[in-house]
């Protein structure tokens, strides 16, 4: 038992669902499918920031500035871009809330962001 509060993570299910991810590839599987969208010089890995929403979703968060959630523990759950970096994936990337994610499959064949944006 610890009794000084260091070492403490208040959210500790979300590691849970991070880990499920990674072990069953989803994580992986979203970096390789946003991979196109992604700058050459870019930090944060759009796969990782999707997920990183998802968990804060699962958290009870309803908005990007939740992300400092995760933020506030480096050590658990790794480099978490910031607010203007998720908003900056989320103009880039040609999808509409509005319509279903699945429509935006990446094209086997053309998995860049003009064969996305072609389908539209």
């Amino acid at each position: 038992m610890d009794t000084t509060g260091r070492g403490i993570v208040s959210h500790a299910g979300a590691i849970t669902l991070l880990r499920t991810a990674e072990k069953t590839g989803l994580a992986a599987g979203l970096s390789a499918a946003l991979a196109p969208w992604r700058k050459p010089l870019a930090t944060h890995d759009p796969g990782k920031i999707l997920l990183d929403l998802a968990v804060a979703v699962a958290l009870g968060g309803d908005c990007l500035a939740d992300l400092a959630l995760l933020r506030e523990e480096p050590g658990v759950f790794g480099s978490v871009a910031s607010d203007p970096t998720v908003s900056r994936l989320f103009t880039r990337y040609p999808w509409r809330l509005s319509t279903p994610i699945a429509s935006h499959a990446v094209d086997e064949e053309d998995p860049s962001p003009t064969s996305a944006q072609k389908r539209d």
